[in-house]
């Protein structure tokens, strides 16, 4: 005990101040990786860019990805379209590039640029997309080129 009174040192013990500080660093790096496993982008072949032209139907504007998706005419399959899913960064991210909730609107033709996924789905990273009056949208490269590595 000090001579002010109780310390946190004499409340906990010197070894249980330790113990915490030992459990909430080893959680800090639990979680830290756990974060950037969820945010990996190693399901996208970055080799390879895709561009598709179609419709937008829309945008999910919430985190932790956006998501844009684009129905693209293909007389190939029964409906006559696809449907492709497209990720890009978080609602905070893509704001500093610009974007807002209505940055595609429903029913606007776009052309979008992306990396697909490895699997062969129709979804993929989106890397830009260019408007019908030729304005470019661009997406989080940054966080596609850092955590494909």
């Amino acid at each position: 005990m000090s001579r002010r009174g109780w310390t946190l040192r004499d409340a906990i013990g010197t070894r249980g101040i330790r113990v915490r500080i030992v459990c909430a660093s080893a959680a800090g790096l639990l979680i830290g990786s756990g974060a950037a496993a969820h945010h990996s982008y190693i399901d996208f072949d970055r080799s390879r860019t895709l561009t598709v032209a179609g419709t937008v139907l829309k945008m999910d504007w919430t985190n932790p990805h956006v998501h844009l998706w684009i129905q693209v005419a293909d007389v190939s399959v029964t409906g006559g379209s696809l449907l492709y899913g497209l990720e890009s960064g978080s609602v905070s991210m893509l704001s500093r590039f610009g974007w807002n909730k209505n940055t595609f609107q429903t029913g606007e033709k776009i052309s979008v640029d992306f990396y697909p996924l490895l699997d062969g789905q129709h979804a993929g990273a989106f890397i830009r997309a260019r408007h019908a009056d030729r304005s470019v949208t661009s997406g989080d490269l940054a966080a596609v080129n850092y955590f494909s590595r």
